[in-house]
């Protein structure tokens, strides 16, 4: 196993130990036994918890990023981009379905490192849509005013469909408020 298949494993194994035990309970030495390693060798790859949580959030704000940046990346036409980019960032949400909720403590736990990390990917993301939206006024596909802004508005939706996700594990109805929102994203409220 190469240093990267290593890194990924015990990223991982953080990810799921803290998943089922909190940020408090996470230690070193269950993540080295998971991963077959002593707890020594943890530390040629992060130096502390801490370090390794933040690496967990990274990469799976990363791999939604990336998902986002491969969908519009398919397709040439701005609506056919943004159409793409919501199925795209909506599967993410999806993950979530069938998952226990996080409990309160575990997130108050986090908190503080959670939006040092989420705010570096809240920015790419609100400027990959703010693109879309650019192309597509330009294009005479969009009547929107201000892209930065409804950019910034999507991507609160999604944070907040994400929290309520995080929150509850799993969310009533959340194929039909996803598929609601990208047809009033789509078509609008006045016919």
């Amino acid at each position: 196993m190469g240093k990267t298949d290593k890194r990924d494993a015990i990223l991982d194994a953080v990810k799921e130990t803290f998943l089922l035990q909190g940020y408090r309970k996470l230690t070193l030495s269950a993540v080295a036994e998971a991963v077959g390693i002593t707890k020594s060798a943890l530390y040629h790859y992060f130096p502390n918890k801490k370090a390794m949580v933040r690496a967990v959030m990274q990469r799976e704000m990363g791999r939604n990023q990336q998902a986002l940046e491969r969908a519009a990346d398919r397709k040439r036409d701005p609506a056919a981009k943004l159409e793409a980019m919501l199925h795209a960032r909506f599967r993410s949400l999806l993950s979530f379905e069938g998952k226990p909720g996080l409990s309160l403590d575990l997130l108050i736990d986090v908190e503080p490192l959670a939006r040092e990390v989420r705010e570096l990917f809240v920015s790419a993301e609100t400027d990959l849509f703010t693109g879309v939206l650019r192309q597509g006024i330009a294009a005479g596909a969009f009547r929107i005013g201000d892209s930065e802004s409804t950019a910034r508005m999507l991507v609160s939706i999604f944070r907040g469909l994400e929290e309520e996700c995080m929150l509850q594990g799993k969310v009533r109805n959340l194929r039909k408020k996803i598929d609601a929102l990208i047809d009033l994203l789509q078509h609008g409220l006045l016919k």
